[in-house]
């Protein structure tokens, strides 16, 4: 199985958002033993160094996020992603776009907290809670 993790579910780990961290890192833990395969889009990783660097030192930034790299694949995001995020009929370009990018990734899922803004997704979007729930073992 397939899935593209929506920003705020890497950041619930990565900062231990509370009460959403523990199953944002039970769901890395599956992808850590093989269960799913997991991918966040370049202007994730973009967006977690510019959100980690303010809470930590340099080597802690690297470590961690290394770490979630050796975790999950990136998804390109790629001028066919950008351009066909506007065939979506959803209002937030940056959710269209990921949604684009996990569509031409073959993603199964979107992994998300906001769901409700995926509605029109092609890649149906699953809270961290449903995904658990549903494929957990």
């Amino acid at each position: 199985m397939k899935i593209v993790l929506d920003t705020n579910v890497v950041i619930d780990y990565l900062a231990n958002r509370m009460p959403w961290a523990d199953d944002s890192e039970k769901i890395l833990n599956m992808v850590a033993q093989g269960e799913a395969d997991a991918a966040i889009t370049a202007n994730t990783v973009s967006d977690l160094a510019y959100l980690l660097r303010k809470q930590l030192d340099a080597g802690s930034f690297r470590t961690v996020l290394m770490g979630l790299l050796e975790v999950v694949g990136i998804v390109e995001v790629n001028y066919q992603n950008c351009i066909g995020a506007f065939d979506f009929q959803m209002p937030d370009y940056e959710d269209a776009l990921l949604a684009h990018c996990a569509k031409s990734w073959g993603a199964d899922y979107i992994v998300t907290r906001n769901q409700k803004d995926f509605i029109h997704s092609p890649v149906p979007a699953v809270t961290p809670q449903e995904f658990i729930e549903k494929f957990l073992p």
